[in-house]
């Protein structure tokens, strides 16, 4: 649920709110969320367990499951269900996330996936996240999306500026899904929509 108001939210509005709600703020508006349900929960354990094994194996970097924080900017923090961060980009891992992770998944519902099509991903593009995964339980599908710098922008234009996400390849039911910015990795959508029973 978005708080329609004048009001706008920062980081620091952000930590006053009481621990057990889940809310992000974009572009400084609150937006209060429900806890996931089973099934979005069973997906975002199965991705984590896949990328995990990989980025464990060689060694480049750490997995995070939701719930963490991620601070991208004064009137941005939001709680992906899924980040990773190479090892180039420890520095930003404090009790938060502070900065742009190299990879974000979001499993989306039908209550949201307006927001995870959009919002978050003008909002991931513009804050430099390298690439974007939108998982859909529903169609069992992974989109895998890669950042861009348009040519328009010019390479020492701000982030937010000229930042565009073009499809690296969306994989449905029995495709396996594979990342531009973690090459070898592959995992099969079977894989990840599986439910234990």
């Amino acid at each position: 649920m978005m708080m329609n108001n004048t009001m706008r939210f920062t980081y620091h509005d952000y930590f006053l709110l009481p621990e057990e709600k889940r809310a992000e703020i974009i572009d400084g508006d609150l937006i209060m969320e429900p806890s996931p349900g089973y099934g979005h929960q069973v997906v975002v354990k199965n991705i984590v367990k896949l990328l995990d094994r990989y980025v464990g194996l060689l060694k480049l970097g750490v997995v995070v499951p939701s719930p963490i924080d991620v601070i991208l900017s004064e009137d941005n923090i939001v709680l992906p269900d899924v980040v990773f961060i190479s090892r180039e980009h420890y520095g930003i891992i404090r009790k938060q996330i502070h900065g742009a992770p190299d990879l974000i998944v979001e499993v989306i519902s039908a209550r949201h996936a307006g927001r995870d099509r959009e919002l978050k991903m003008k909002l991931y593009a513009g804050s430099g996240v390298a690439e974007y995964w939108i998982a859909d339980p529903e169609t069992r599908t992974v989109e895998v999306y890669s950042l861009r710098r348009s040519v328009a922008a010019g390479q020492g234009a701000p982030l937010r500026r000229g930042m565009y996400y073009e499809v690296h390849g969306v994989f449905g039911p029995g495709n396996t899904v594979t990342s531009k910015i973690l090459a070898g990795f592959e995992a099969k959508t079977d894989e990840i929509f599986a439910k234990p029973f």
